[in-house]
């Protein structure tokens, strides 16, 4: 790209040295020199990019700007003076200061009135030229730079541009400005999220609450029943809360949209258990058919985040398979959630092998008589018939020490000794090596060095193997020599629904502190005895499990139990939940639940006393981090889009490449496009149709979660409200109503106060309506389709509008039972 534009200059400079330019006026020299460097060297579109002569009005005074250069993020306006106006610039600068040798001339005229303009039309930066001298800088700053202080980068003439063609077009093609080229060569950085947010305007942002009242009673209860680790060492209690089906959701009826199959392509034959409703799973009946003779099986268990691949494997050993491994069959686990990326793979296997031969009494392992001396027999003999037969003749004793001697070396270096005790053993007792949680460590090269070592390890000791790992590792390397040399049996574990997992936790929970009782101190410090603890988790079941609170947890925990799990102890531990409130009701009337936003509030926010994004689990869909009023909403707009085409059944995906390349031609740079998309797919809201990262070829849709938050919870004001908060605003006008309303809201109390906050989302829903008409009439320069130009907003802006009565109305009467 660049190579062709510096040819197109160097013809436009050829040209121009035959012309008499110097009599040239701003007409010509605009037409001539000027509109063709804009367009034919700097690549702006001249239709949609640029506009002419826009009227620039201040105190009833209108002049004429030359040019405005916009895109989506940034914007300049150019001034041009005729080809014969001398720009008197001190000789071999590339730099000059505005208030220096250049104030006063012609030159420094023409940057003031350019200056001028854009303070006027609140755009960032400028550009005066006469044709062949060029000076850009910062005209509107917020870092406290005074005008005459500003550095200007000029670009001498003609010669000088040639010369330094790549600094020119880096600093000023279109290519370069919408990737924030002005921003890094003028400013030094292109970050301006912080400065305005409204977290660095309410008082104590980032301010943590306390625990709620009750939750130090029923914690051990908690780490019981509602963490995995917990529950995988506790049989009766894995028995108990196991989920053993998951039903896939091909079409949700209440967000009217079609999902994937959550299992991607995993281009060989696959079972899925969980499917299945017969006691006895795949993986039991692949165990069952094991014996010594037959050929080392590989089996590989996939799975999402969260699916509960870990929660399968140990079900199978300790229930279902229970029978078929007792005494029959070796089970050695090694699980590399305990890893660093300091630990050689080889050596973390056999050593966690060592640890289980050493703690292992069902086989007798760790015994020499039983096990460990047979291990060695052949060693053993073939020393006492060779080097140490003399030995062995004449002194016994100092035989049997070197032997040992011989046998701790080999412990020492623990793999020597591992291989051998387990070759013997697999001899005659067939043996299973699991390897779980091999991407616990993201590195991609160490990944495969698992694989790899796992897959030696186990033919080394003739044992079976089991690798655990999510699909979308496996996908990663699928095709590598690691897994395409082998023949695996695959297993596929879908997560189950996260509602059934915590009816079933709920249950077991209370089993262990029914009839326990607790003297709660509330908030104010009152003090009152809680009879029976366990009527806690009575609210908890009617609230959370509840059909608005229940289908909300389950969209927000993505089809990832884990995650599922650690929002039910966030909300049960969130200063932000009334718990003493709950139990004093419940004691009182027999009935309490928790309302929807207070289960989102205490289960998102935590701890926090402010929600933001980068603590979160899930986006501000109202902030795209661009930096300007246009593209603000483009996380919103694109899922938004993805989910109007997921109403339609045929529709499976649109292409990731094509999305960012319309978003280029619209003035974002690749690379804004590629994260926009990425993040999407992090925080879950989008997902590849394959499965597969995201690449040039990625075919995206929307999720549940997705779907979800654009078509719900966008319009609650528990989430609004947080995200008005978090958001970057790029209005001045908007920003400063926004921060008189919230300093409103800090200096109110009672009803007044949740006056004041809808009265500020109200502001805020104003300022996201502009981001969508200012989109729509950017987008539709383009050549947008009607989905890109939609007006989103509109339906949102009618639900949260009767959202607002709601609220108003419920605090009214909250505070006038207060009274």
């Amino acid at each position: 790209m660049i190579d062709k534009a510096i040819q197109r200059f160097r013809k436009l400079v050829e040209s121009l040295e035959v012309r008499d330019i110097s009599a040239a006026n701003e007409a010509t020299t605009r037409k001539r020199v000027i509109d063709t460097i804009l367009e034919s060297v700097l690549g702006w579109n001249p239709d949609a990019d640029i506009s002419y002569e826009e009227r620039v009005t201040e105190d009833n005074n209108t002049r004429y700007s030359d040019y405005i250069v916009r895109t989506p993020a940034t914007a300049f306006i150019l001034e041009a003076k005729r080809e014969g106006t001398t720009f008197n610039i001190p000789p071999n600068r590339r730099t000059c200061l505005l208030g220096g040798a250049v104030a006063g001339t012609a030159a420094g005229k023409a940057c003031a009135q350019v200056r001028d303009y854009c303070r006027k039309k609140n755009i960032p930066f400028a550009v005066a030229t006469n044709g062949s001298c060029w000076i850009v800088f910062p005209a509107v700053r917020t870092d406290g730079v005074p005008y005459e202080k500003t550095q200007a980068h000029v670009f001498q003439d003609f010669a000088d541009i040639d010369a330094r063609f790549i600094d020119f077009w880096n600093l000023l093609s279109r290519e370069r400005v919408i990737e924030g080229g002005l921003e890094t060569t003028l400013f030094g950085s292109t970050d301006d999220m912080v400065r305005r947010r409204l977290l660095t305007v309410v008082k104590e942002p980032g301010f943590r609450i306390g625990r709620n009242a009750v939750y130090e009673h029923i914690e051990p209860t908690v780490a019981i029943a509602m963490t995995d680790e917990a529950l995988l060492r506790d049989v009766d209690g894995l028995r108990f809360c196991y989920v053993k089906t998951s039903e896939r959701l091909k079409y949700d009826s209440r967000l009217r949209t079609y999902f994937m199959d959550v299992k991607p392509d995993l281009e060989r034959r696959v079972i899925r258990p969980r499917r299945k409703k017969s006691k006895q799973t795949h993986l039991d009946s692949l165990i069952q058919t094991t014996h010594i003779e037959r050929p080392l099986q590989f089996i590989l268990l996939l799975g999402p985040v969260g699916a509960g691949k870990s929660t399968f494997l140990e079900y199978t050993r300790q229930v279902t398979a229970a029978s078929i491994i007792d005494n029959k069959i070796l089970w050695m686990k090694v699980d590399f959630k305990h890893a660093t990326n300091a630990d050689d793979p080889r050596q973390f296997i056999y050593g966690r092998l060592l640890d289980a031969i050493d703690s292992d009494r069902e086989f007798s392992l760790a015994s020499w008589e039983k096990t460990q001396s047979h291990a060695y027999e052949t060693m053993i003999a073939t020393l006492k018939q060779g080097a140490l037969a003399l030995l062995a003749e004449c002194d016994e004793p100092a035989f049997k020490k070197e032997i040992a001697s011989k046998v701790y070396d080999d412990r020492k270096q623990v793999i020597p000794f591992v291989r051998t005790v387990m070759r013997h053993v697999t001899s005659h007792t067939p043996s299973f090596l699991v390897v779980d949680n091999v991407d616990q460590i993201e590195d991609v090269e160490y990944q495969k060095r698992v694989f790899l070592e796992t897959q030696a390890a186990a033919r080394e000791m003739g044992m079976h193997a089991i690798l655990s790992l999510r699909d979308s590792t496996y996908l990663r390397h699928m095709t590598t020599p690691v897994f395409d040399a082998f023949q695996m049996d695959t297993l596929f574990i879908d997560p189950p629904q996260v509602v059934p997992v915590l009816s079933r936790r709920f249950a077991y929970a209370k089993k262990f502190i029914t009839g326990k009782k607790a003297t709660i101190v509330g908030e104010s410090g009152y003090r009152f005895v809680v009879d029976d603890l366990g009527s806690f988790f009575d609210i908890l079941t009617d609230s959370i499990l509840s059909e608005e609170t229940g289908f909300m947890l389950e969209v927000l925990s993505g089809n990832n139990v884990r995650r599922g799990l650690a929002l039910v102890r966030n909300f049960m531990a969130s200063g932000h939940t009334s718990a003493d409130k709950a139990l004093w009701e419940f004691a009182r009337t027999g009935s309490f639940k928790f309302a929807p936003h207070e289960f989102y509030k205490g289960a998102i926010f935590a701890q926090r006393k402010y929600w933001r994004e980068e603590e979160s689990t899930i986006p501000n869909i109202f902030d795209s981090h661009y930096g300007r009023v246009p593209t603000q909403l483009l996380r919103y707009l694109l899922v938004s889009r993805l989910k109007r085409l997921g109403s339609k059944e045929d529709f499976s995906g649109e292409s990731a490449r094509a999305i960012i390349e319309f978003l280029h031609s619209c003035g974002v740079s690749r690379k804004d496009g590629a994260t926009l998309v990425q993040d999407l797919l992090g925080y879950g809201l989008i997902n590849t149709r394959d499965g597969r990262p995201m690449d040039d070829d990625a075919t995206i849709l929307a999720t549940r979660l997705g779907a979800y938050l654009v078509q719900e919870l966008s319009s609650r004001f528990y989430y609004f409200e947080s995200c008005l908060i978090d958001a970057c605003v790029h209005d001045d006008v908007f920003w400063d109503g926004l921060v008189e309303a919230t300093q409103k809201i800090e200096a109110s109390r009672g009803y007044a106060r949740m006056e004041a906050r809808v009265q500020r989302a109200s502001l805020f829903l104003k300022y996201i309506r502009q981001c969508q008409e200012e989109w729509i009439a950017h987008a539709k320069k383009y050549g947008a389709d009607d989905l890109w130009t939609d007006n989103y907003v509109q339906a949102l802006e009618h639900a949260l509008k009767s959202e607002f009565a709601r609220v108003l109305a419920s605090a009214q009467r909250q505070y006038q039972r207060l009274r």
